[in-house]
């Protein structure tokens, strides 16, 4: 049974069984059933539950018969929106029977490596920026007068502060 933890440390098991799946069906538009019969749905679904922040957490609150969405939803920060994530993909894999297990199981591996791919990539990229900023001419600019200065802020009764 896949799990996670929300951000005051208290675990949540999530398992998807026909009436849950039916409740996704019907209150998130995530049909799970309809996975059984086509690939591309597979990866409509996997797509929307990556993509929108809100809509997996709104999927685990159906999962865990949550009527108070929004003070559920209090529960969560960054971190544990991802693991929530995660725990509600792998028990939607886990709702599936052989082969469809197998082959969903397969396919999340893929694209949790070619997500993490990506983040490795824009993290390296914004990493070199930040190195790349010339400190010097950033903190001359800021003392030159005309500049946009704390010579101007002050002159707008505004301060500049470190």
């Amino acid at each position: 049974m896949a799990t996670w933890t929300d951000k005051t440390g208290t675990t949540h098991h999530v398992e998807i069984d026909v009436p849950t799946a039916r409740r996704l069906r019907d209150e998130c538009n995530v049909d799970l059933l309809q996975c059984l019969l086509s690939a591309n749905h597979i990866q409509r679904v996997l797509e929307s539950l990556t993509e929108d922040p809100v809509l997996p957490m709104t999927c685990v609150a159906i999962v865990e018969d949550i009527d108070d969405v929004d003070g559920f939803a209090k529960l969560f920060n960054g971190q544990a929106l991802q693991d929530a994530s995660g725990a509600l993909i792998e028990a939607i894999i886990d709702f599936f029977p052989e082969p469809q297990k197998s082959i969903l199981r397969r396919l999340w591996n893929r694209t949790t490596e070619a997500m993490l791919q990506m983040h490795t990539t824009a993290t390296a990229e914004v990493l070199k920026a930040i190195d790349d900023i010339d400190l010097d001419l950033v903190l001359k600019n800021l003392t030159t007068p005309g500049s946009g200065s704390s010579e101007s802020l002050e002159s707008s009764g505004t301060t500049a502060t470190a």
